[in-house]
């Protein structure tokens, strides 16, 4: 059954960045947990998504994903195979 706790970003005629929200006991976070298409469109999507979770008061955003995005998104650091990036 949908809950309507994820959020979809567009990124193209094929693209996609889909995140939702997880309250941590020290923080808020927003997770990227699929993203897929033409990647120059999914990173220039990636400033409208940091750009809504801050509006959301999002301490945090994380990617779960390919540890290849470290080679194309500044600012992050892998934590295992999660990569963060604090929005403060």
């Amino acid at each position: 059954m949908a809950q309507g706790t994820a959020q979809l970003f567009e990124a193209g005629p094929n693209g996609v960045i889909v995140t939702r929200l997880i309250e941590e006991p020290t923080r808020l976070v927003c997770l990227v947990w699929l993203a897929s298409g033409d990647l120059d469109r999914l990173l220039d999507r990636y400033q409208d998504v940091e750009a809504w979770a801050r509006a959301h008061e999002v301490d945090t955003l994380r990617i779960q994903g390919r540890a290849g995005w470290l080679r194309v998104l500044d600012g992050y650091q892998q934590v295992g195979v999660i990569l963060e990036k604090g929005l403060g």
